[in-house]
């Protein structure tokens, strides 16, 4: 049994309201598998927004979100990439993100060891591109 024909099935009133919702008129539609056929068509014409919109009416929709909804997140806390809780420290909007890198290991900068070496070879192929640049030229 599919998400349409459960929904048409367990609440025809609701699956004629969605189908109206997107300007779509379900007359002459008897029965329940006429009605979750309109359905489908539906969601092939206007795609993931009339497909969530009959989600929301199935009849196992709380069982389905307590078994595999996303976990709620505190507004403000998020996870770093090392599973570290952060806080958001942007100030201005409560998003959950903070608005500065974060590196692998959740530290805040670059070890100094690295920031180095990637000055190095920057300058190094800076050098390399000005010498071809000389010599091409001569």
């Amino acid at each position: 049994m599919s998400i349409y024909t459960t929904v048409a099935s367990a609440n025809p009133g609701y699956a004629r309201g969605v189908i109206a919702k997107y300007g779509y008129d379900a007359k002459g539609v008897r029965t329940p598998n006429d009605l979750a056929r309109v359905l489908e068509q539906l969601v092939g014409k206007e795609g993931e927004p009339a497909l969530r919109d009959i989600a929301d009416g199935h009849p196992d929709k709380g069982l389905f979100m307590e078994m595999y909804g996303a976990p709620r997140v505190d507004v403000g806390k998020y996870l770093n990439a090392s599973g570290q809780e952060q806080t958001c420290r942007c100030g201005r909007c409560g998003c959950g993100r903070d608005r500065e890198y974060h590196n692998f290991s959740g530290a805040d900068a670059v070890p100094a060891v690295m920031q180095a070496a990637s000055q190095g070879t920057a300058l190094m192929a800076a050098a390399l591109i000005l010498a071809v640049a000389i010599l091409v030229k001569k």
